[in-house]
């Protein structure tokens, strides 16, 4: 098996990162007062209402794109790692000459 070409990982990541970003959807949970055990609203030090947001159904809906996002990087990493065997190869390879 032959490892892809530069343009082949370049190809790679912007298509997993396109599709990522196409998969941001515009859901973001609404704050709700913080209820007390009594069931009454919760006040900070400072007098004002606690708010929190349930983030699980966000985060959940959210991880394909997290995923390929991160599976985008991957390519980009391979990319940087073969400019950075490449540059020290130039640089060996000019020690030796020199």
């Amino acid at each position: 098996m032959r490892a892809p070409t530069n343009i082949e990982l370049i190809c790679y990541a912007g298509v997993l990162f396109f599709v990522g970003t196409c998969l941001i959807g515009d859901y973001y949970p609404a704050a709700h007062p913080v209820l007390g055990p009594d069931g009454s609203v919760l006040h900070g030090v400072d007098g004002k209402v606690i708010f929190h947001r349930d983030m699980a159904r966000y985060y959940r809906m959210m991880m394909p794109t997290y995923i390929l996002f991160s599976c985008s990087a991957v390519p980009v990493i391979w990319l940087l790692v073969r400019f950075a065997r490449f540059l020290y190869g130039r640089v060996r390879h000019h020690k030796t000459v020199a």
